[in-house]
Parts: C-alpha cells; structure tokens; sequence
C-alpha cells in the first residue's frame, strides 16, 4: 500500500514530499517508529505532545509523518502530511491498512461510571451461548471462544487505536463475529475509538469519578456521550433510563434509535427482581420470568442491559432468556472466596461511592450477623469521591476498615485523610498493609458473617511509588480463610 492510496480517502490535507512511499506499519509512539513501522501519527495527548518526538520518530526511520501543527523545518527523505486532527485520521487510516475487519462484524460498545466491565462480560457469554463467535475486549480479561487471549495491550481498558485494528484483523482472520468492548470516559475523549462504527451502544450509569482527569462532571459527561456519534446507521442505543443522566446521554438522539431500560419507569425494557439469594437471583423483564446465576440486585439493570443488547441485535425473546439463563459472575466481580469457615467472602471491584454503597446494600437482603468491609481509594486519583466511598462503607457495613489501594506516588495518610474526614473516629479502622487489613477482617469474621475486600476485584498487582508489585486481594483472602 503506498500513500498516494490512503491519501484518495482524505477530504483536506496537505502533503510535503513524496506520495509513492510504502506504508510498512503505523505507530503513535516514536520508539516504536522503524523500517518495518514507518507512519508516525503526531498526536497532541492529555500530558505529551506527538510533534515533539516527530524527529526521533525520523531517526528511528519512520519516513512518513502525519502531523495537525505547522512544523518548523522538513526533512527531503520524509513525506508529511498535515491534517486537521490526526486521531480522526488515525482511525480512518487503519480502517483502510487492516483491510476494513469490522465489516460484517457487530460492534457492541459499553460506557458508564459502574457496569461496563460486567456489561460488556454477560453480553460476551450470552453470545457464547447463541452460538456465535464474539471477542471480548475488557479490564477484566480478553476472550475468544471460551479461552483467555495474551494481547499485550499498552492501555488497562479500551484498546489504543492501533491496538484495536490490529487485533481486529486478527481475529476477523479467525471467524470472529461480535466484538464487546468497554468504552472509558478517557479513551472517548482521546478519539481512541475513532474509526470505529458501533453497532449497539450501552449506557449504563454517571457519577462522580475521574475528576481527577475531567475535572467537571459536564465535560465527563460529554466525553461518555460522544460514543453516539459512532453509532452506524440502524445502530441502537440501549440507555439506563433510571439514571440521573439518561436525558442528557440519549436527548439528542432519535427515540427509534434509544431503547430504553428501566425498573421503575415506563421503558422498553422493564425489570424487576423477584428473589435474590448468594446462588443468583430471579428476575422479571418484559413479563418473562428466569433466574440467574448471578450474585447481587446490583447486577440486575446489567442483565437488562444485556437483554436489551440482544433484543437490539434481533434475537428472539425465548433465545435472550435462554442464553441469559446460563451466565456466570465475571472475574473480581462480586467473586465469591469459596472457605469452611461458615462466612461469606467475597471479591469485588467497586472503586465510586455509588459502587461501593449498591454492592454492600444488596448484602442487607442475605441473612448474615456483620458485614465486614475492606476498601481504600486510589492514589493520584479523583480525591473528592474518597469520603463519599468512605461514608458510604461506614453506612452499608458493620465493620469499615480503611487500607491502601494502588497508592502511587501519593502519600497514603493524605489519602486517609481525605476518606475519614466527614467520619466519627469509632466508625471505622485504618490499617496501612492492605495485607493486614484483610488478615484483619478474616480474624474479626465468625459463622455467617460477610467479609467484603473492595477495590481492586480483578487486578493482581499494587501500584506503590512507581512499582507494580505482586498482590491479589482473592489469593490473599483464600490464604487467610484457610489458615
């Protein structure tokens, strides 16, 4: 492929240089720039600018550059081509150098505060179940055909542009059929899913969180609403309509294109739940009544969420419920420590206040004696979602212990700080060692009482300083129910 090809496919540029240079590979990073990856896409990022490291790029032999500023000098060897916004562009050029590997694929994309990890998950098994072929892209693990997938991604959540073409083609080679992806409030704002045309967009809830990066819950928004525009002709929107947000989200959408869900209002889908026990729970929508095996009234919107996904996709009734019917709990979400010691333990996610509040709330419905809580609040992270966290552990639990949880760079007391502020000083406990504190909550726990670890669900490592270290709060639980 040369670049006078891609270049027929752009509506404005301006080229410096030759137009017959071949396109080998592309790449945003210049230390990924070489012979074999010679397109580099100057991007202006959150922290970094791409146009500052174009020469290293050239010395790394990249030899085509594509760039939205002005540049001060040009080499004779490298062609140029400056555009209006190069992330637009990225996308629209890896469409065409990864051969279009969305076409006849269904693309279902999930955003939110809470939800999309296990959103994203059940959509992904109850195609399993259909008998279709999907990749699933998520925080919590990369699947296809039943079977964890190594992609060595650069980011934790939504695959970087190049990343998720590439990988796309990979897969389109093998038979893919539907791929789920999560969608964060950053990854949008940063255009990483340009290019892309989404079948079905899933939104399942706001609230405050990552401030830290978007500083307004307005701009937070925003950047969670713009994965409408890439919603193709015919796609479909399938919106909590119970959330505070849902006019915002959905109001300059077309209403045939909105399905809308909801438990306590008129929607398109409507859902309630009619038992809940620690095996799952049964539940109600559209007049259908199923039971599922999975844990938590939290998860109940998620499986209509998902309900809504295949209806939008045009499966039958009688098939969702089915497919449904047969999901199981995602790893790190409300992941149950199986033990001998008469307690329920259990592994979870929940990092936002509303997260932590349902999670520890939908416990009130199981008989138990204390609910014991561990949690902590990320370091060099939105600070003002910590005491809401806190307060709402110190609400919905018995016992509240305060711990560290990927601290980084930031100093650990200044954290506690922040949590414990609105706090009485009986309400709660702070032990450092994360560790310790679940040694803690296991020591305290006697038959039928809950022990809940929150935070960190999946995640097998602790960000302390600048090292990941080794660290998995359901190895380090299990270790301790069976000593």
């Amino acid at each position: 492929m040369i670049l006078k090809e891609i270049l027929h496919s752009l509506d404005q540029y301006e080229l410096t240089g030759a137009d017959n240079r071949k396109l080998y590979g592309l790449t945003h990073n210049s230390r990924k720039s070489s012979s074999s990856n010679n397109v580099f896409f100057a991007i202006q990022g959150t922290h970094a600018d791409g146009h500052e490291f174009i020469s290293h790029a050239i010395s790394n032999k990249a030899d085509i550059i594509f760039h939205e500023k002005k540049l001060d000098s040009y080499a004779n060897h490298v062609s140029y081509v400056l555009v209006e916004n190069t992330k637009q562009v990225l996308g629209l050029i890896c469409n065409i150098f990864f051969e279009y590997p969305l076409e006849n694929v269904k693309v279902i994309a999930v955003t939110g505060t809470n939800g999309k990890t296990s959103v994203a998950n059940y959509t992904y098994q109850a195609l399993l179940g259909l008998g279709y072929k999907p990749l699933l892209l998520s925080t919590a693990g990369d699947y296809f055909e039943k079977k964890t997938i190594a992609l060595n991604r650069e980011a934790p959540s939504t695959l970087e542009t190049i990343e998720f073409f590439k990988v796309a083609q990979q897969y389109k080679e093998k038979g893919v059929t539907h791929i789920c992806l999560e969608a964060t409030s950053q990854a949008l704002d940063q255009n990483r899913l340009a290019g892309i045309s989404i079948d079905c967009a899933v939104f399942t809830n706001l609230e405050k969180d990552h401030l830290d990066y978007h500083l307004t819950m307005n701009h937070y928004a925003a950047s969670k609403r713009k994965l409408f525009d890439l919603i193709k002709e015919g796609g479909t929107v399938v919106a909590n309509k119970d959330d505070d947000y849902y006019e915002f989200m959905t109001g300059i959408l077309s209403e045939s294109s909105v399905l809308s869900v909801s438990s306590q209002k008129e929607a398109d889908v409507h859902y309630s739940i009619k038992k809940q026990a620690v095996e799952g729970m049964s539940l109600t929508i559209n007049n259908a009544t199923f039971s599922v095996n999975v844990f938590g009234s939290f998860n109940a919107i998620n499986i209509a969420l998902v309900y809504g996904v295949l209806y939008s996709l045009g499966q039958k009734t009688d098939k969702i419920i089915y497919t449904l019917s047969s999901l199981s709990s995602v790893p790190g979400r409300a992941e149950i420590i199986p033990n001998d010691k008469g307690v329920l333990a259990l592994v979870d996610y929940a990092h936002s206040a509303d997260a932590v509040k349902n999670f520890l709330h939908s416990l009130h419905t199981i008989q138990h004696r204390k609910i014991i809580t561990v949690l902590g609040c990320g370091g060099d992270r939105d600070p003002g979602k910590r005491p809401y966290m806190a307060e709402a552990a110190v609400t919905e639990a018995d016992v509240a212990i305060f711990t560290q949880d990927n601290p980084r760079t930031e100093n650990p007391d200044q954290i506690f700080r922040d949590m414990i502020q609105n706090l009485d000083k009986e309400s709660y406990l702070v032990i450092h060692d994360r560790e310790e504190a679940i040694a803690a909550a296991v020591r305290m726990a006697l038959p039928n009482d809950i022990i809940t670890i929150l935070g960190k669900g999946h995640e097998d490592y602790q960000i302390i300083g600048k090292k990941k270290i080794n660290f998995d709060d359901r190895k380090i639980l299990k270790k301790y129910l069976e000593s």
